[in-house]
């Protein structure tokens, strides 16, 4: 007997009817299989990671904190330009290609790592090299060139882990991207924070940097195994069919993630350029940990649906697609009030666990975690945007979002990070209703021609 079959097994009677409907559905069985592999690893892995950034924000403080939460926006916004949106050409086409066209799939795969590891090179470069004018002007902080250039291996780290385990969630390989992530987390914590302890904030980069090379190191393993399993050969020649993909599909997600990472960061830079500033981003670094906290099952789920998505589009299934994109947003909203209900309630012990001086960010609590609940809700029509390659689309939608969250920054940064969290909770609140407009608009299409 498999998990699905023992778990409905054991259900109460009134949940056994569905698992029955989802255990009779080979898109349903699919779906669950990746969302609980998917789950645990993420579960295990998010949970190491809070512990680990509340113990290092215990033994950095609030300032020293906050400048860490500055080298990791630094290193998503640099990090943007080196992926080059190859993670999402990744899981998109090996799901849709592995079965009705290997060797492509193949292609494709060896194009995304190449590129990735070429770009993710040269921005490392431009990283050391810009370090100091970032530190001095951008950041208001000189003394963090150094940890800058230190992050630069990093960057290019994840930006490959990134890759890989995209190309993973392709494969639908969710039990081996459980595996390395549950692995990974074990190895957070010791690394992490024996680093932070005998080498202050230097030591914290380091620490994530190593855990990072694991996850890497893990995941690209378990990709060979894929290859070997289902006999698609990845090819490094970039012809100029993946280079017309790279134009048509990676570039647009490239543009439509260039519309979130700088955003965020100029927010961001804004905001430790204040006064206090760096204090203040200790506490929203801290606020904003329980902002991905919540985020997580979404994200997950998200992660198990993509690939899954993704096939049935390619294959002309508009109704098994609308259905799908539905029950996303459904499930999305319920998962993620959960985490978002109980820490509002114990908003101030959980800013009160890392540290004394973080005790009045209760507020900024409250107001990424409403953030998340609107996120969560809007989440699904990236799915459905990435699966039937509406990324110019999804660029607009983002260039909005980004807009309103720089306006409201601008009006509410003497707030300091309450000021910052409510601006992007705005931006969220604006996103999200186009969003919801754009996806009624679109179920409403595909179910008409799936009808006919």
């Amino acid at each position: 007997m498999g998990l699905l079959d023992y778990a409905i097994e054991i259900s109460p009677p009134i949940f056994r009817k569905y698992g029955e409907r989802i255990r009779s559905s080979s898109v349903g069985h699919r779906l669950a299989r990746g969302a609980f592999w998917a789950v645990v690893g993420t579960v295990v892995a998010r949970l190491f990671g809070m512990v680990a950034g509340i113990l290092t924000a215990r033994i950095l403080g609030k300032e020293g904190y906050g400048e860490f939460g500055v080298i990791q926006n630094t290193i998503g916004l640099v990090g943007l330009f080196a992926g080059l949106g190859m993670g999402t050409t990744a899981v998109k086409h090996v799901a849709e290609l592995r079965l009705s066209d290997p060797a492509r799939a193949g292609r494709v795969l060896g194009f995304s790592v190449s590129l990735a590891a070429t770009a993710s090179a040269a921005m490392a470069v431009v990283l050391l090299l810009t370090a100091p004018w970032l530190a001095a002007h951008a950041l208001a902080q000189p003394r963090l060139t150094g940890l800058l250039r230190l992050s630069a291996m990093l960057m290019v780290l994840s930006t490959l882990n990134g890759v890989q385990i995209a190309a993973l969630s392709g494969f639908e390989a969710f039990r081996r991207i459980s595996t390395v992530n549950l692995v990974t987390g074990l190895l957070t914590l010791p690394l992490v924070i024996g680093g932070t302890l005998l080498l202050g904030i230097k030591g914290t980069v380091l620490g994530y940097t190593a855990t990072v090379a694991s996850s890497c190191l893990l995941a690209g393993l378990a990709l060979r195994r894929e290859y070997t399993r289902t006999g698609i050969r990845p090819s490094y020649s970039m012809k100029s069919t993946e280079w017309r993909l790279f134009w048509r599909f990676s570039f647009p997600a490239t543009m439509a993630g260039m519309m979130v990472a700088p955003v965020n960061w100029a927010c961001m830079a804004m905001l430790v350029n204040r006064p206090g500033g760096y204090g203040e981003m200790g506490i929203f670094n801290a606020a904003n940990q329980w902002f991905m906290a919540a985020m997580m099952l979404p994200s997950t789920i998200g992660q198990a649906i993509l690939p899954v998505l993704s096939e049935r589009i390619g294959a002309g299934d508009n109704r098994r697609s609308a259905s799908i994109l539905k029950k996303c947003i459904q499930l999305n909203a319920v998962v993620v009030l959960i985490p978002s209900l109980l820490g509002g309630l114990l908003s101030t012990q959980i800013m009160k666990s890392y540290g004394a001086g973080f005790t009045g960010g209760w507020r900024v609590l409250l107001v990424c975690l409403l953030t998340a609940c609107l996120v969560a809700v809007q989440t699904p029509v990236g799915l459905v945007l990435v699966a039937s390659g509406r990324l110019w689309t999804g660029f607009l939608m983002n260039a909005g979002w980004g807009a309103v969250f720089v306006g409201s920054t601008v009006l509410l940064l003497p707030m300091g990070a309450f000021g910052l969290a409510s601006a992007r909770c705005l931006a969220y609140l604006v996103h999200t209703t186009w969003v919801a407009a754009y996806v009624l608009y679109l179920l409403r299409g595909r179910e008409s021609r799936g009808d006919s």
